[in-house]
């Protein structure tokens, strides 16, 4: 027998979402009125509820009623992941939240550095709705068979209740497990839908192309957490013969931008935070790159304010031809930190040079690190097509896209294993940005 609050919580949830979902089609600028309300509610509660965001705003000179519309927002200073984990949780927090009601996640730590982030039960649900109404939006079913591929200690230890009873089926392997493993287990519950990290996805691709043994074909393949360049996105229709569909966000947020299957970019969720642009702390125009920063419209626990992430993306001008009315981005470009920087200063995005390296034959995986502006390290993993002409290659072009007096040192390894958090990372700067 289910309990009260079991189903309580389960039908908030569904509530959340069928409010959410409505947004898809609300005109853009009903999008923005409510965007903006939420916004000065959001401002205020930051204000004078939390100790942290307070301070922050009086050291700027600014109050609640400054801040009315979007634009308005530049006068509040930007928020930096170093500036959270410096600060007690605490100050952070709402004055009204209380911790055991709530539930706590933290970020993957990449970076070496873990973040806590805090939802109490209404923006849980939220967060929670918003994810769902992504998938559901691009063709999921209430009742599809889902895989999720992640990180061993963000699998539950049990099914939700109604999971049990065929809503949101999941089933959950470990991000680390060998791709004849990911392949064996698709086989087994195969699953209407795959969700997992770019680079993993890829991996299992690139076995089930070279290899076969997928037995079936699921409907959708949601890719996440890293870019997924187009070689990526191709090898994975090759090998999954189903729609690719690519998804942005990360764990301080959570889901936040999203690829329908028109392709044209990634639908911003603009009824649950604001999106800024910037290069040297100044908007960009449409089509050119920019910091990705946030303002959460929905954590009333853990406001979080103008929160710049290190994502680069490109924004769009243009409305999606699939008629919903969310702003796009049209391209994801990469973590600041992972730019090449170049000796005028210029950067190059990490993507330029994985499209580069995965045209190389015999590479199998890769990484590159610039330990300063005059050295680039390339670690290979080579196939039986690798030879001294590709190796010859990469140093070519590396020196063609970053200066003739680069130095580029190839080591051939039998291994390069992923982070700590799963992820993949194909190139790697230690050079300070002058972003």
């Amino acid at each position: 027998m289910l309990s009260d609050h079991k189903t309580m919580r389960f039908m908030k949830q569904m509530y959340v979402l069928a409010e959410l979902y409505a947004h898809l089609r609300m005109p853009l600028h009903e999008l923005m009125v409510l965007q903006e309300k939420l916004l000065r509610k959001t401002v205020r509660r930051a204000y004078y509820e939390t100790r942290f965001y307070r301070n922050k705003m009086k050291s700027a000179g600014v109050h609640p009623d400054d801040v009315r519309t979007v634009e308005d927002l530049q006068k509040v200073p930007t928020t930096t992941k170093e500036e959270i984990l410096s600060t007690p949780l605490h100050e952070m927090l709402s004055v009204r939240t209380d911790l055991r009601k709530c539930h706590i996640s933290k970020t993957s730590g990449s970076t070496g550095t873990n973040m806590t982030v805090v939802y109490d039960n209404r923006s849980y649900d939220h967060e929670r709705a918003l994810s769902i109404r992504a998938n559901l939006a691009c063709g999921q079913r209430f009742n599809d068979r889902q895989l999720t591929i992640d990180r061993p200690n963000d699998t539950p230890v049990a099914l939700k209740w109604f999971q049990r009873l065929g809503l949101f089926p999941i089933t959950h392997m470990s991000v680390f497990a060998p791709p004849e493993k990911a392949i064996e287990k698709l086989n087994y519950h195969r699953p209407h839908v795959i969700y997992g990290f770019a680079s993993y996805l890829w991996v299992v691709a690139r076995h089930i192309n070279e290899h076969g043994g997928l037995a079936y074909r699921p409907r959708i393949v949601f890719s996440t957490a890293e870019v997924l360049d187009e070689e990526m996105r191709e090898d994975m229709r090759k090998a999954f013969d189903c729609e690719i569909l690519d998804q942005f966000g990360c764990v301080e947020m959570g889901r936040t931008a999203w690829e329908c299957p028109t392709h044209q970019g990634y639908h911003m969720d603009v009824d649950s935070f604001v999106f800024e642009f910037l290069h040297d702390a100044e908007p960009v125009s449409p089509g050119s790159e920019g910091e990705v920063v946030y303002t959460n419209l929905y954590n009333s626990s853990m406001p979080l304010i103008r929160y710049a992430i290190g994502d680069i993306a490109v924004p769009s001008g243009e409305p999606c031809s699939c008629g919903r009315t969310f702003p796009l981005i049209r391209m994801l470009l990469g973590r600041k930190d992972d730019y090449l920087v170049l000796p005028d200063g210029s950067l190059l995005p990490p993507i330029e040079f994985a499209v580069m390296m995965k045209r190389k034959a015999g590479v199998l995986k890769y990484r590159v690190v610039q330990e300063n502006v005059g050295t680039l390290i390339v670690l290979v993993k080579t196939g039986n097509d690798y030879t001294k002409e590709t190796a010859k290659a990469i140093e070519n072009e590396a020196k063609a896209m970053m200066g003739r007096e680069l130095k580029v040192v190839i080591q051939e390894v039998d291994e390069i294993p992923p982070d700590r958090t799963g992820k993949m990372r194909s190139v790697v700067s230690m050079v300070p940005k002058p972003w």
